[in-house]
């Protein structure tokens, strides 16, 4: 009885630590794959195995299955280490076929493909140099009668090559406020335009939303209560997305009149780190 037990615990912990690490098995045919989480363009780095074959069978033939669509040849060995291309979570098995005809299944392993971190957006230099040109245009069109935002939504493209490509929409501006007039007028902007798009394909990619981005004007009054900097209570309604936002500021922690207008701009950000859900309409 104790030798059965000893083996009915050291089964139950191989079981354990092979699903620790991403290890999913049925019938002889192993598929391994990454535990936990990969983001946008990471590699998938599958590989299967197979156990127990009698001497002198071979692995025919591999096809693999993602949310229940074959992946197209030549991804048919062994080893498949293309770009997670679609956000979600992936049912990923394989069916392998052996020299003797006999097929195996694997048993499906949940990949979860995360969108890309708000701050690896921020190390960006299309997207840098995109919000540098935006807070130079803010800076041109503010003064003592007028100010307001300017913003944009920042993407990522899956669609071709092996690594995140970054892109910003277009420039677009909030509404005109005489802040000096109304201390009481608040300057903000209402980005529309974030569709994403997705290929049909088992293997293709897209165009996501990941961030929101906008600039804060300067304060030029000679008087009033001035400003925090940072993102105001607007701006940190949540998206319904989760989308995280992006705000490029002056140094803080708060503005008032004669403030340095040409100090190098702060972003901050606010929300989410990563998009949530993608954006389909």
């Amino acid at each position: 009885m104790l030798v059965g037990k000893v083996i009915k615990v050291a089964c139950v912990l191989m079981f354990m630590v092979y699903n620790a690490f991403g290890y999913s098995s049925s019938h002889g045919a192993t598929l391994i794959g990454p535990a936990g989480s990969l983001t946008l363009m990471e590699r998938y780095n599958l590989n299967v195995s197979i156990d127990n074959v009698s001497s002198g069978d071979s692995i025919s033939s591999v096809e693999y299955f993602i949310d229940g669509r074959a992946i197209p040849s030549p991804h048919n060995g062994t080893s498949f280490n293309e770009p997670a291309r679609k956000p979600g979570v992936r049912q990923i098995f394989a069916r392998v076929t052996l020299s003797n005809g006999i097929a195996l299944t694997t048993d499906t392993l949940a990949v979860n493909v995360q969108f890309p971190r708000v701050d690896d957006i921020l190390t960006d230099s299309t997207i840098v140099a995109g919000m540098n040109d935006a807070w130079s245009v803010s800076l041109t069109f503010s003064s003592s009668s007028s100010v307001r935002e300017f913003g944009f939504w920042i993407f990522a493209d899956t669609r071709s090559g092996s690594s995140i490509s970054y892109e910003y929409g277009e420039l677009q501006n909030g509404i005109t406020i005489d802040e000096c007039a109304d201390f009481n007028s608040v300057a903000s902007i209402n980005l529309t335009g974030a569709q994403d798009m997705q290929s049909s394909l088992v293997l293709g990619g897209g165009r996501y939303t990941v961030a929101s981005f906008h600039t804060h004007p300067p304060y030029l009054c000679s008087e009033g209560i001035g400003r925090l900097v940072g993102p105001s209570r607007g701006d940190l309604t949540p998206h319904p997305q989760g989308i995280p936002g992006i705000v490029y500021d002056f140094p803080g922690p708060r503005l008032d009149f004669g403030h340095e207008v040409s100090a190098n701009p702060v972003a901050t950000t606010w929300g989410n780190r990563r998009t949530v859900f993608p954006v389909f309409q």
